[in-house]
C-alpha cells in the first residue's frame, strides 16, 4: 500500500510549458541508468555519510522499514515506518532520523527522533545501534532538512497532523539532545528540499504552500545560519514541488524532476549562488518526482528511485557525469572480438573514456546488432546469412567530441560437435582403415582431418606431453585407410570436423596395433650329437597364417645368422647336419606371413635355445643285473656333455655288423637306466653305449 502525499499529479509525464526567463544555458549533462536499487522507493530521505555512504530512509510504499544502500545491500532496518522524514548524518556512527507519517492516516505525523548507526547490531544491549532521543517540538512529514557545518539538523516546514501546512523551523543539538525554534520560512511550505552549501547558507528550493489548490511554488529561500534570517532570492524558472535538490560539487545546485503544474517532469534546473541566476540544463532520460538524490564519491550527481506519473514507486537510478572533472572528447580504449560463431551469442562492450561519459551508436552494423546507448554493449546472434565478413562502426558522441571505431567481425559457421562413434576395421600388418559418424552441420562443406597423437619427452627427462601430427586431411568421407604402418606398431589417432571456418575438438581416441606374424613357442632340443642337433616348437598361434618359419643362430657373436638349410621351414622341426664338435649355437624361430613380414625377435613367447654340440666321449654301462620276468637293467652314465645316446645289443661279438640299436636317449640328462625287457629270450646278449 502506498500513502498519497498532498501534491497534484494528473499522472502525467511531460514538462510543464513554463520556461518564461529561463534558457538551455547551462552546462550540458548526460545522464546514464545507475544501480538500481533492492527495491522501489519514493519520498525517503537521502543521507550520503562521512564515508561517501548513501542511504535512504523510509518513504513510500507504506511498510518500508529497510534502509537502502546505494550500489547494494541494506543497512540495518528501522523499527517502524517513516514516510518522508528527515535525515541528516551529523557524524560517520550517528545519524539522525526524524518526522513522518506512519501509517496512511492524516494524523498519524510523528515527532520522534531516532539516532541510528548503520552498522550491525552490537552485542551490548546498553548500546543499541537504534535509538529515540528528544522528539521535535512539533509533528511533521513531507519536510525539508539539512545540516549545518556546526553540527545541527535542522527540520523546515512540512505537513503536520491533519495536513496543516507548517511554517515553523526548530534546530536539533545532537550534544545537549535538544530541539530548538529559530526563524520560520516566510509561508508555511511542504513537499520542497533544502540543500546546505557547506558555509552558512541552507537553501530552500519549491514546494507547495497551499493543500487545497496545491500548486507549486517558484520560491528560493535562503538561511542565513549565523544571523538566524530567512531571505528571498531569484525564483525557480519552472515552479515544481517534490524536486531532489542536490549541490554538486563545482557549487551550483541542481533542482531536479518533480511536478510541475501537476504534471511529473523531467526538467533539470541549475542555480549558480555567486550570481543568484538559474539555467535549464538537460533533463533527465525519464520524469521523476519525490526521487532521493546525492552526490556520489566520484562526484557524480545520483537520482534514485521516486515515483513516475503513474504513482508507481521506482528502484531505478540515474547517475550523471562527473562534475568535478573537466570535460574530455570521448576516445575508444576497448578492442572488440573479431570472430564469432553463427547462432552463437556475440557480446562487445565498447568503451571509450571522456567526460562526460559518451554515448553510443550504431552507425554501420549487420541488420540484428544492437548497442545499449549507455553501457556501450554490443549485443549480436549472427545467422547463417551473417556468414563472411560484417563491417561494424560504432560512434561514441558526448559534449566535447565524437570518435568512432570500425572493425571487421569474421563469422564463422556455428560450432562443431566433435566426431563420434570412432571404430577401426581392416587392421592389417601395416594398414588400418578407421571410421567414425557423420559430424552434423550448417554450412558446408564438411571435412575432416585425421591426427596421430604421440608421447614425447622434450626436454628430455621433463614430464613430456602429446605432440599431434597431421596424417589425412579434406577428407570428404567418414572414414579412411592408413597405409605405410610398421608391422605390429601401435598408434593412436584422433579426428577433427571442419566447416565454414570452424574446427571442431578433437574426438576420442582410438588406439590401434598393426598385425603381425606371432613369434612360435616352447622351442626345444629334441637330439642332439656331436654333429648334429635336432629342433623343434609349437606353431606360431596366430591369428596371422604362417608361411614359413626361419631358424637363426646367434652363435657366439651378437648378430644373428640364418642357418643354413633351415630359411624356409614348413614344418615344426629340423635337424642340423655337419656341425663341429663342441661348438656353441644360441637358436631362435620366427614365422613369417606370406607377405614376407616376421615375427619380432622380442616378442610375446619368443625363445632362445643355447646348445652345446658335445665332443664325442665313450658312456659306460654299469650295475647290469636281472630283472623278474628275464629282463636285464643297467645304468648308463656319459663322460661328457649331455647328449644323444645310443644302446646296441648283439649275440656275436665277432661279428662286428651284428650289432643293432635297441635304443635311442635324448639328451635331457647324464645319467639314466635302462632296462631290455627283451633279454630273456637270447642264451646271451652283449650291450653298448654309443655318444654319436
Amino acid at each position: 500500500m502506498k500513502t498519497k502525499l498532498l501534491f497534484l499529479s494528473r499522472c502525467l509525464i511531460g514538462v510543464a510549458p513554463l520556461f518564461v526567463g529561463a534558457s538551455l544555458c547551462a552546462a550540458p549533462l548526460t545522464w546514464f541508468p545507475g544501480a538500481a536499487l533492492n527495491e522501489p522507493r519514493s519520498s525517503a530521505a537521502t543521507v550520503v555519510t562521512p564515508s561517501g555512504s548513501i542511504l535512504l530512509f523510509g518513504g513510500n510504499p507504506l511498510g518500508s522499514t529497510n534502509v537502502l544502500i546505494y550500489g547494494g545491500g541494506n543497512a540495518q532496518p528501522l523499527s517502524s515506518t517513516r514516510i518522508a522524514p528527515g535525515a541528516v548524518a551529523l557524524s560517520s556512527s550517528q545519524l539522525f532520523v526524524y518526522g513522518g507519517k506512519q501509517t496512511s492516516s492524516s494524523n498519524s505525523v510523528t515527532r520522534s527522533v531516532l539516532s541510528y548507526n548503520p552498522v550491525s547490531p552490537g552485542l551490548d544491549p546498553e548500546n543499541p545501534n537504534i535509538f529515540q532521543v528528544s522528539p521535535m517540538s512539533s509533528r511533521r512529514y513531507d519536510l525539508a532538512y539539512a545540516s549545518d557545518a556546526a553540527g545541527y539538523a535542522y527540520a523546515i516546514g512540512g505537513l503536520g497532523n491533519n495536513d496543516t501546512v507548517l511554517a515553523s523551523v526548530e534546530r536539533y543539538d545532537s550534544v545537549l539532545d535538544t530541539w530548538t525554534n529559530v526563524a520560520s520560512v516566510p509561508e508555511g511550505t511542504y513537499h520542497f528540499g533544502a540543500v546546505f552549501d557547506g558555509t552558512n547558507t541552507i537553501y530552500t528550493f519549491g514546494g507547495r504552500t497551499n493543500v487545497t489548490a496545491g500548486t507549486e511554488t517558484a520560491a528560493v529561500l535562503s538561511y542565513n545560519v549565523s544571523a538566524n534570517t530567512w531571505s528571498t532570492l531569484a525564483s525557480i524558472p519552472v515552479a515544481t514541488a517534490g524536486s531532489t535538490a542536490i549541490k554538486g560539487p563545482e557549487g551550483k545546485f541542481y533542482v531536479i524532476g518533480g511536478t510541475a503544474g501537476g504534471v511529473v517532469t523531467n526538467l533539470v534546473q541549475v542555480y549558480d549562488p555567486g550570481n543568484n541566476t538559474w539555467l535549464l540544463s538537460t533533463p533527465l532520460p525519464s520524469a521523476v518526482t519525490a526521487a532521493g538524490g546525492a552526490v556520489d564519491t566520484l562526484g557524480r550527481l545520483v537520482v534514485m528511485g521516486g515515483a513516475d506519473g503513474s504513482d508507481v514507486d521506482l528502484a531505478t537510478s540515474w547517475v550523471s557525469q562527473q562534475l568535478n572533472q573537466p570535460d574530455a572528447a570521448p576516445a575508444f580504449v576497448s578492442y572488440p572480438q573479431l570472430k564469432v560463431n553463427c547462432l552463437v551469442p556475440y557480446a562487445y562492450t565498447a568503451h571509450a573514456g571522456g567526460n562526460p561519459q559518451p554515448t553510443y551508436q550504431l552507425l554501420t552494423a549487420p541488420a540484428d546488432m544492437q548497442i545499449d546507448p549507455y553501457s556501450g554493449v554490443v549485443s549480436w546472434t549472427p545467422q547463417t546469412n551473417d556468414f563472411g565478413t560484417n563491417l561494424v562502426t560504432i560512434r561514441a558522441t558526448n559534449y566535447s567530441g565524437i570518435a568512432t571505431q570500425t572493425f571487421a567481425i569474421k563469422t564463422l559457421g556455428p560450432p562443431l560437435a566433435a566426431p563420434t562413434k570412432s571404430v577401426m576395421s581392416d587392421v592389417t600388418d601395416n594398414s588400418v582403415t578407421l571410421s567414425w559418424g557423420p559430424t552434423a552441420y550448417v554450412i558446408g562443406p564438411l571435412t575432416y582431418q585425421v591426427y596421430q597423437r604421440t608421447f614425447v619427452h622434450d626436454p628430455r627427462g621433463s614430464g613430456g606431453g602429446y605432440v599431434y601430427s597431421l596424417i589425412a586431411g579434406n577428407l570428404k568421407t567418414n572414414s579412411v585407410t592408413i597405409s605405410g604402418l610398421a608391422v605390429g606398431s601401435a598408434h593412436t589417432y584422433l579426428v577433427k570436423a571442419l566447416a565454414a571456418g570452424v574446427v571442431s575438438p578433437y574426438s576420442a581416441a582410438i588406439s590401434i596395433v598393426t598385425t603381425s606374424p606371432q613369434p612360435p613357442q616352447n622351442l626345444r632340443l629334441t637330439g642332439l650329437t656331436s654333429t648334429t642337433t635336432s629342433l623343434a616348437w609349437d606353431p606360431s598361434p596366430g591369428p596371422v597364417p604362417i608361411g614359413y618359419y626361419s631358424l637363426f643362430d646367434y652363435g657366439s657373436g651378437y648378430t644373428p645368422i640364418p642357418v643354413t638349410g633351415a630359411a624356409v621351414l614348413t614344418n615344426t622341426y629340423v635337424t642340423l647336419t655337419g656341425l663341429v664338435p663342441g661348438s656353441y649355437h644360441v637358436y631362435f624361430v620366427l614365422a613369417y606371413d606370406a607377405a614376407g613380414h616376421a615375427s619380432s625377435v622380442l616378442g610375446v613367447g619368443t625363445t632362445q635355445l643355447t646348445v652345446v654340440n658335445p665332443v664325442p666321449t665313450p658312456a659306460s654301462l654299469s650295475g647290469l643285473m636281472p630283472m623278474g620276468g628275464g629282463g636285464v637293467q643297467f645304468t648308463v652314465q656319459q663322460s661328457g656333455g649331455i647328449e644323444t645316446t645310443l644302446i646296441q645289443a648283439t649275440t656275436n661279438l665277432a661279428d662286428p655288423a651284428s650289432w643293432v640299436t635297441i635304443a635311442t636317449n635324448s639328451p635331457t640328462r647324464s645319467t639314466y637306466i635302462f632296462t631290455d625287457t627283451d633279454a630273456s629270450r637270447f642264451p646271451m646278449r652283449f650291450y653298448r653305449v654309443l655318444s654319436p
